[in-house]
């Protein structure tokens, strides 16, 4: 794995500038990681011919925007890039709560078995004979599968797949690319950091990245992504990380401005739609844990800027 490391930042800042700089800093040490990687997987293709890419990590590490930059790379080397994610071949909400109360237990997209399998299966197995496909798309809002959308590779230029999603790094879905050249990149937030004396762990960091990004993007309230949390952090100690050092590349995706940035968007969301039951206490927690922080404002961001999948600007 990825060494842990504590970032520490400050709890204000004396003017705008100092916000503005730790922001442009933190976007620029990653991307130089990411090119770094990018760069090796871009010569892979040319040189050893891989032609799919494997993009993993847990719920919130940024695997969407780390995919764009990806393509970008690989498309300057010459190749044609068909980003396909694995969120796509999700079963409808419905089938998944039924397979949940079948089992037991909470509602889980991140378990390998909430994917359909069989659909995966038989879309790469026609991408890898004749170049087409029909792909599904997953709606996030109505909970439903929508396609089949036809996806032709046949465009001259080599093709590369590049496959993102939690589920990139499970076993079963590395089987059924196990006969194909390729690379995989793991990314997730692996370091903590202590704003002040406050100390918010990488578990705290991702929930709040989900918090915001779930309520924006896919008009989930704080209590049903609370709800998933549990079993999210299970199946990742079970399931992803144990399978992260086989990757060839690992990415860390901590940001140091994070807390300050996500601070104002987490205070609206838990003021907006409260969380009782069983989980006040864990929103309680991370209120407590931002009073005193400074804000930062989104507007910092750069255009190409990884947050921007977690914040809607």
């Amino acid at each position: 794995m990825i060494p842990m490391r504590n970032i520490t930042v400050p709890r204000t800042f004396q003017n705008e500038d100092e916000a503005y700089e730790l922001v442009k800093m933190s976007e620029r040490d990653f991307d130089r990681c990411l090119a770094k990687a990018a760069k090796a997987v871009s010569l892979a293709c040319v040189q050893e011919g891989v032609r799919v890419v494997r993009l993993s990590g847990p719920t919130c590490a940024g695997k969407t925007t780390c995919a764009k930059k990806l393509t970008h790379v690989l498309e300057a080397a010459e190749r044609d890039v068909y980003p396909i994610s694995l969120d796509d071949f999700f079963y409808d909400r419905t089938t998944l709560f039924a397979m949940a109360q079948a089992n037991g237990g909470k509602l889980d997209y991140d378990s390998v078995d909430a994917l359909d399998l069989d659909l995966l299966h038989t879309c790469v197995q026609d991408l890898m004979a004749t170049g087409k496909a029909g792909m599904p798309r997953f709606n996030f809002i109505s909970g439903l599968r929508e396609g089949p959308f036809l996806l032709d590779t046949n465009r001259g230029r080599p093709p590369v797949f590049l496959f993102e999603g939690i589920q990139a790094v499970y076993p079963k879905v590395i089987d059924m690319l196990d006969h194909i050249p390729d690379r995989s990149i793991f990314m997730c937030v692996r370091s903590s950091i202590t704003v002040g004396n406050v100390t918010f762990e990488p578990h705290e960091i991702r929930l709040m990245r989900r918090l915001v990004r779930d309520e924006a993007k896919r008009d989930a309230h704080p209590a049903f992504t609370l709800h998933l949390w549990h079993s999210v952090r299970e199946n990742e100690d079970t399931s992803i990380f144990p399978e992260a050092s086989k990757c060839d590349f690992l990415l860390d995706s901590t940001m140091p401005f994070e807390v300050h940035m996500l601070k104002p968007h987490v205070e609206r969301i838990f003021a907006a739609h409260p969380v009782i039951g069983e989980d006040a206490s864990v929103a309680k927690e991370l209120l407590y844990k931002l009073a005193d922080v400074q804000p930062i404002s989104h507007r910092y961001l750069s255009e190409n800027s990884l947050y921007h999948e977690f914040i809607l600007t």
